[in-house]
């Protein structure tokens, strides 16, 4: 099990699961959130994908989770439970 934070620019920290530690279901990776997430191409992603064109951040305004396109002003609120879609990214938020 080891920790990182991605990016320096962010204190959210990654979480990598790697055996022998085990947990009910299967994960690999578990975030520690401070104010938003990065998702995208690139080592200093908190969630690394490159089915993405472009970084998207996910980030929180008051009690609600948004998405947005890192090169865009525009936002999408994410319903916690619900699927969201993003280009090739699709996402279920839950809470723990």
């Amino acid at each position: 099990m080891t920790i990182s934070r991605p990016n320096p620019l962010s204190a959210t920290a990654r979480l990598d699961l790697r055996p022998p530690h085990r947990f009910v279901g299967h994960y690999d990776h578990v975030l520690l959130v401070d104010q938003h997430i990065l998702i995208g191409p690139g080592t200093d992603a908190h969630v690394r994908t490159d089915q993405i064109d472009q970084r998207v951040v996910v980030f929180r305004r008051g009690n609600t989770w948004m998405l947005k396109p890192v090169s865009a002003s525009e936002t999408e609120e994410i319903v916690i439970g619900s699927r969201t879609q993003f280009q090739n990214l699709a996402l279920t938020m839950d809470v723990a």
